[in-house]
């Protein structure tokens, strides 16, 4: 009876050194996969840092991609948790204190003189319901409802689409080599009026 006491004790040793083992070897992977999440994150910030919407769009695609395939190879890490809504990241990291998500092109006001960046992938809008579109051109231009405008005249547009309808979605299409800071004072003036996530479209690649 010992004898076979000893024989369970070395096997529960066993089983206990396998689970160690698998512990081990999961927190290893969680924290190379939190790594390898800072640098997409690092990614992200860079492409915002190098001003032109297009640049931080190619970088927010890559990132992304691969933010999305290490929540799913790591599910033992905490990156699921921190990225609750991937397709917030671009604008999370890039404005901190603003919303929104990478959309494809859905709607009917646009002005052809706007050249979109690529981006993929991209997350299609929902509804029928038109949205509110602002374009900015590559001069830096606002055109709105077909109509050139200041940027007081936007946030005038912006307040009154507010109150009138809150729920309303406002699509930003910017020129792919505009500055980032024309995108960014557009949608701080969104958030100011009233509008808690704005999108910016991007044109998706083949």
């Amino acid at each position: 009876m010992k004898g076979m006491g000893l024989v369970l004790a070395a096997m529960l040793a066993g089983c206990a050194s396998i689970d160690d083992g698998k512990q081990e070897r999961a927190q290893i992977s969680a924290q190379a996969a939190n790594q390898l999440f800072e640098a997409a994150m690092k990614e992200i910030r860079l492409g915002a840092a190098s001003g032109k919407l297009g640049a931080a769009a190619d970088r927010y695609a890559r990132a992304l991609e691969g933010i999305r395939q290490l929540v799913k190879q790591h599910p033992e890490s905490n990156i699921a948790r921190k990225v609750m809504a991937p397709e917030k990241l671009f604008l999370g990291m890039t404005l901190q204190q603003f919303e929104g998500h990478i959309m494809a092109l859905r709607e009917r006001e646009r002005d052809v003189t706007v050249t979109l960046p690529p981006a993929s992938p991209a997350v299609p809008l929902k509804g029928n319901q038109r949205p509110l579109v602002v374009n900015i051109r590559k001069d830096g231009s606002y055109v709105a409802k077909g109509q050139p405008m200041d940027l007081g005249q936007i946030q005038q547009l912006l307040e009154e689409a507010a109150r009138d309808n809150p729920r309303l979605k406002v699509l930003v299409r910017a020129d792919g080599e505009i500055q980032f800071k024309y995108v960014a004072t557009v949608l701080g003036a969104a958030k100011a009026a009233g509008f808690p996530q704005t999108n910016i479209a991007f044109m998706l690649r083949p």
